[in-house]
């Protein structure tokens, strides 16, 4: 039984990363087929089964990874109000333990983690060029500490790299690249 739990558990941990490679979405639903083994069914009737068990499982790893990212680049800060909108969300939807009955109550709670998802998602997107900028002050403010220690003079070729990784991050940003990629 140990080993099972074990299986389903690192299962439902990489299954995101796999599934988001070939992400679609349906149209009509909004819900992420990617997260639904590529699409709702098309009979929604009957107990709830493991494929939809499985994709409340991706869809809650996606909602919850949106949430660290819109948490590290302080989302919580630059957007209050729908931070704790967004947690609200989370915590009714946290607060859900007992698995659904019925194969429509298991997608109604993939869309519900989709829709929380989103929302981390577009407060990430909204603060990241706000935190950035942050970010710049500050390494404006340690490079010039460095300077003033001699820096340019000790190690001017670390000096150089950092400058050319910095306006590297600077034009990526202008460019709306919030993710650096």
């Amino acid at each position: 039984m140990r080993l099972k739990i074990r299986y389903m558990l690192l299962i439902g941990f990489l299954s995101p990363f796999i599934l988001l490679s070939c992400k679609t979405t349906d149209t009509d639903t909004g819900i992420d087929s990617s997260l639904t083994g590529g699409g709702i069914p098309a009979d929604l009737s009957g107990p709830a089964d493991l494929a939809s068990l499985d994709a409340i499982t991706q869809a809650r790893a996606k909602a919850e990874e949106s949430r660290a990212l819109a948490e590290y680049v302080n989302g919580e800060g630059y957007f209050p109000a729908e931070w704790e909108a967004a947690e609200d969300r989370y915590s009714a939807a946290s607060a859900r333990t007992a698995n659904p009955e019925t194969k429509a109550d298991a997608y109604a709670r993939v869309t519900e983690w989709n829709g929380i998802g989103a929302a981390y998602d577009a407060i990430y997107k909204k603060s990241a060029p706000q935190f950035a900028k942050e970010q710049e002050k500050a390494l404006a403010a340690a490079r010039d500490k460095a300077v003033t220690a001699g820096a340019d003079t000790l190690m001017p070729d670390r000096l150089t790299q950092a400058d050319a990784l910095a306006a590297s991050a600077k034009q990526k940003l202008a460019a709306g690249d919030i993710d650096g990629s």
